[in-house]
């Protein structure tokens, strides 16, 4: 009985996620992504700092950037690993106008106006 009782509630649960999936418009976002597609898109990485450790995600975000193609992508390290020197990096990374930010952020306090302040201009920050 208790195993009838889960099976029953399993389905209804699925049953519950397609009708809310089925109920999403995607239309706005496949209208946003043919419009910036006409226009070359840059993407910034901003490490904690310079070393060798993040050479494989600077190669698999540039390889990433030349497949897909029309995306400019860009590392933005400082020799300092401060919380200050990579806000410094994130100001001009989007008084640049870039379209996206991968963040690993050292001091996490200090950035979060500034991710609020990215995501208010648009600008997706993954973290």
């Amino acid at each position: 009985m208790k195993k009838f009782i889960v099976l029953l509630l399993m389905v209804v649960f699925l049953a519950s996620m397609l009708f809310i999936g089925a109920g999403c418009k995607a239309t706005e976002a496949v209208e946003e992504v043919e419009e910036k597609a006409t226009e070359k898109l840059e993407f910034v990485i901003i490490p904690k700092g310079i070393n060798p450790w993040y050479d494989p995600c600077y190669a698999g975000f540039d390889d990433a950037g030349k497949e897909i193609g029309g995306i400019e992508t860009r590392i933005s390290a400082s020799q300092e690993f401060t919380g200050e020197a990579q806000s410094k990096l994130m100001e001009d990374a989007l008084a640049s106008g870039v379209d996206g930010i991968a963040l690993d952020p050292i001091d996490v306090a200090a950035v979060i106006p500034l991710i609020n302040e990215a995501m208010s201009k648009g600008i997706p920050v993954v973290c």
